[in-house]
């Protein structure tokens, strides 16, 4: 384990498993991606892979069924330049493809999927330890449109799943968000623009018919409006975090049963639920 003389800026990027994702700035430029294990209070750099990447998305999991945490990134990737520069950022690649990295073989490998697409990415949802991103179109294949990307941590396959059908077809003023919800991906509509706080919910079911995977959204709650000038971000322990419009930095919890909202002291948008493990940062155990 390298033990750093100073503190440098951190910046966590994901949880999952127990071990924090995070990167570690030093000085203005020089930074690293890392594994910490506050339990064990062991830290890894991760290497950087040899390919260099035009990142589209970025997300951190573990899959309980091989007993790996696995770090993706999906992008363009950048051509070699010359001589004395290792990669031309101007010279990018036309297909979207994927780093994945391994804990327990501490290594990256290419991923060439035809699910993978481009666009504009959400900030990376994890649900029974697989990784989903809202997609949202930027020209070509999606048009104005929006889909969910969903990342197989087991076999390390993606997958394009659809909205409800209404939900594209309706106005554009409407606006989407994910989330993990008692163990399934959950699906914020609401009005961005708008005095009027209430929002749809939606759950997605999955079910598996051998290689097959079944997608259906169903409608899981209607909220109307809230006495507060909020919006949805994430839901938590079975209850709705919602973001004041009208104060920085300020929250609310909606309990969908009693219809009770209540101040939290939240500081930041980045809230990671955290389970103590004492697994290796080296993939060891």
């Amino acid at each position: 384990m390298k033990d750093y003389s100073f503190k440098p800026r951190i910046h966590i990027k994901g949880s999952c498993g127990g071990l924090l994702y995070m990167e570690l700035f030093f000085g203005c430029c020089v930074f690293h991606y890392g594994l910490w294990n506050p339990a064990t209070r062991q830290f890894k750099k991760i290497e950087e892979p040899q390919q260099c990447i035009n990142l589209l998305s970025e997300g951190f999991c573990h899959s309980s069924k091989i007993n790996d945490y696995k770090l993706v990134r999906t992008g363009y990737f950048l051509y070699p330049a010359t001589r004395r520069t290792r990669y031309d950022r101007r010279r990018v690649d036309s297909v979207v493809r994927a780093l994945v990295f391994s804990w327990k073989k501490d290594s990256w490998r290419t991923v060439e999927d035809g699910a993978l697409l481009g666009g504009s990415f959400s900030d990376p949802v994890t649900v029974k330890g697989d990784l989903y991103w809202k997609v949202s179109g930027e020209g070509n294949y999606l048009a104005n449109e929006e889909l969910v990307l969903a990342f197989d941590s087991s076999n390390d396959v993606f997958r394009r799943i659809e909205l409800p059908g209404l939900i594209n077809q309706s106005n554009p003023g409407y606006t989407t968000a994910i989330t993990e919800f008692k163990g399934s991906l959950g699906l914020f509509v609401f009005l961005e623009y708008s005095s009027n706080s209430g929002f749809d919910f939606w759950v997605l079911n999955e079910s598996r018919t051998g290689g097959n995977i079944r997608c259906c959204w169903t409608r899981f709650l209607t909220v109307g409006t809230l006495s507060k000038i909020c919006r949805p971000i994430s839901a938590w322990r079975c209850k709705i975090i919602l973001k004041n419009l009208m104060g920085e930095n300020s929250f609310f919890l909606y309990d969908p049963i009693s219809r009770e909202i209540i101040d939290v002291p939240i500081l930041s948008d980045d809230v990671y639920d955290y389970v103590e493990t004492l697994a290796s940062v080296d993939g060891t155990k």
